[in-house]
């Protein structure tokens, strides 16, 4: 216990060094959940996080589906830093790929769609709805709690470059603070 602060100051330092434009991009992003207040639209959460998300990694684009609060089914509320027009319906609640997100709590390529097994029964509409917006990385926003209170879908990189593991690290620390960030702008809600 008397460690904890050293070591938390040592990792910072670490994380700055090695990682300091995606470290920042982290630092924004759990500055975001604090500052989450009355004020703060919940649309408006939303978009901050798929342009940090767009841009920490260099993506061509992002999108956030969120669950509606009755039915569960996860609908595409923002993209690429603006709020959707009219939120549209991409996966059913109770679809093989939002069961997997929730269970498994990290993030998966999209090409795994094709290759794991329990995977293989995602109704065609949502396969199709899933194709529209490109994925390349799916990352579930789970809740300290364990709720799911969305999905991140990346697209393809703006560069030639394929997302490496470390993007995917981030992604998943990425999507950690900012379940936690729409958690409590449903709850200001």
């Amino acid at each position: 216990l008397l460690l904890w602060p050293a070591y938390e100051w040592a990792r910072r330092r670490v994380d700055r060094l090695f990682f300091s434009e995606r470290y920042d991009l982290l630092e924004v992003v759990r500055g975001l959940s604090r500052n989450v207040d009355a004020r703060t639209g919940f649309e408006e959460v939303g978009s901050q996080l798929t342009e940090i998300v767009r841009r920490a990694l260099r993506a061509s684009s992002t999108c956030l589906l969120q669950p509606d609060t009755e039915s569960q089914e996860l609908y595409m509320v923002s993209r690429d830093g603006r709020p959707a027009r009219v939120p549209e319906r991409v996966l059913g609640a109770d679809s093989p790929l939002v069961r997997w997100l929730r269970e498994q709590h990290c993030t998966l390529p999209a090409r795994q769609l094709s290759v794991l097994p329990v995977l293989q029964n995602i109704p065609a509409s949502e396969r199709e709805a899933l194709d529209a917006l490109e994925p390349q990385l799916l990352a579930p926003l789970i809740t300290p709690r364990g709720r799911l209170s969305g999905v991140l879908v990346v697209g393809p990189p703006s560069s030639r470059r394929a997302y490496s593991t470390e993007d995917t690290q981030l992604l998943d620390s990425l999507g950690s603070e900012a379940a936690l960030a729409l958690e409590n702008a449903r709850l200001y809600r």
